[in-house]
């Protein structure tokens, strides 16, 4: 991977998923999420987890598959609220935007197919999951080049 992978953005840009082979995440949010994509070496699981940092989105040619919400957070989409801790599975091609409304993370687009996000609870995916990791605990993180 190159060091280009992030890229800081205006939340309300506008997107093509022309612009892109894969999935796609914006986080519009105050906080740095934890997202599934590219395999890091080593890693056992379908995918790794990375640190995506606030106001920034994954770039092109990154294979963004969702999402994780920690267990102090709630994820909504439409009317429905998932307490964390679960995995948001986007599927390829699909750009999604993320808010923020105090401790619920919120689905605020999903595109260019209008389906919204799949969830998943442990050990429904062979995915990481960190079931004990809190926001706070995110934050702290480094923001990784992805």
């Amino acid at each position: 991977m190159d060091n280009n992978q992030i890229e800081t953005i205006p939340p309300d840009t506008p997107v093509s998923p022309e612009d892109f082979d894969y999935g796609s995440i914006y986080n519009s949010t105050t906080e740095k999420l934890l997202v599934y994509g590219d395999k890091k070496p080593g890693e056992t699981k379908d995918n790794s987890l990375w640190v995506l940092d606030k106001e920034a989105r994954t770039k092109i040619r990154f294979d963004c598959d969702g999402l994780f919400v920690p267990k102090d957070r709630k994820f909504v989409i439409g009317d429905t609220w998932h307490h964390g801790p679960v995995m948001i599975k986007y599927y390829d091609g699909q750009i999604a935007i993320i808010g923020q409304d105090g401790d619920q993370y919120v689905e605020k687009r999903v595109r260019p197919y209008g389906d919204s996000g799949k969830v998943y609870k442990k050990g429904e995916l062979n995915w990481p999951f960190p079931e004990d990791t809190t926001s706070a605990d995110i934050q702290k993180m480094d923001a990784e080049i992805i």
